[in-house]
């Protein structure tokens, strides 16, 4: 019962992330112009132009060139770590973990092959917005560690923080929740360290069927991608063990 429990957990999640993706995606709008253009004056001025200085003026300062745009990566699994070099990021998992594979990845994600490899990953970002990058879950079924990648677009991918994004999120996860069955649902916006660095957070908690449930949700921005690393316990709540696990890889 409890695993069933936490894989709804993990896609209820699912859903909040892809209807923050929606939001986000609908309201890309270029800033309005607020300059208006000046009326032409009737009269010319009689004062005598002052005369021109004498100093040179300073330079306008050379802007630098544009960061090429990064590509997001898949990750990839290999013995018992996980590593995703465009996060920073590493997740050493021993026996009690079952990590979905290729395969299963893809079923998650709805393509339609045998693996999913770093070229369909892009393509799927580009075409729904969210993806799934990774995905595992103790063998006794009470956690589960899902990433979820975001396409923020070309204005909230320079424009939105990991702080933005919890605001624009954390009011959604409620409504979510509750529209499956969940009760008791709080939300709060934290702090939390996260492979050795500080990043934005959501921290929930709720009830299913009389089960207390824990979730951490951890953002990650890289590039003009927005990452949640969500962290689903049933039972009691293990996201500061689980988060431990994590390691930020050397640049």
């Amino acid at each position: 019962m409890k695993k069933l429990l936490t894989l709804l957990l993990a896609f209820v999640m699912v859903l909040s992330m892809a209807a923050c993706a929606g939001g986000t995606k609908d309201n890309e709008t270029t800033a309005p112009n607020d300059t208006q253009s000046a009326e032409t004056p009737t009269k010319k001025p009689t004062e005598k132009p002052t005369e021109k200085p004498t100093e040179k003026p300073t330079e306008a300062p050379t802007e630098a060139p544009a960061e090429p745009q990064r590509e997001a990566k898949l990750g990839k699994f290999e013995k018992d770590t996980y590593t995703n070099e465009f996060l920073g990021i590493a997740c050493k998992l021993d026996h009690a973990w079952k990590v979905a594979s290729p395969a299963e990845l893809a079923k998650l994600n709805g393509i339609l092959a045998d693996a999913t490899t770093d070229e369909e990953f892009a393509k799927l970002l580009e075409k729904t917005g969210v993806a799934h990058g990774f995905y595992a879950m103790t063998t006794d079924g009470t956690i589960t560690i899902d990433l979820c990648m975001e396409n923020l677009g070309k204005i909230y991918g320079v424009t939105l923080s990991e702080a933005d994004y919890v605001k624009h999120t954390i009011g959604q996860i409620p409504k979510a929740l509750e529209s499956v069955g969940v009760t008791d649902v709080k939300t709060e916006a934290v702090t939390v360290s996260f492979a050795g660095a500080k990043h934005a957070g959501i921290k929930v908690t709720g009830k299913i069927q009389g089960v207390d449930f824990y979730e951490t949700l951890v953002c990650l921005k890289a590039g003009s991608y927005m990452t949640a690393i969500t962290i689903g316990c049933a039972g009691q709540d293990a996201s500061e063990a689980v988060m431990s696990l994590f390691t930020g890889l050397k640049k």
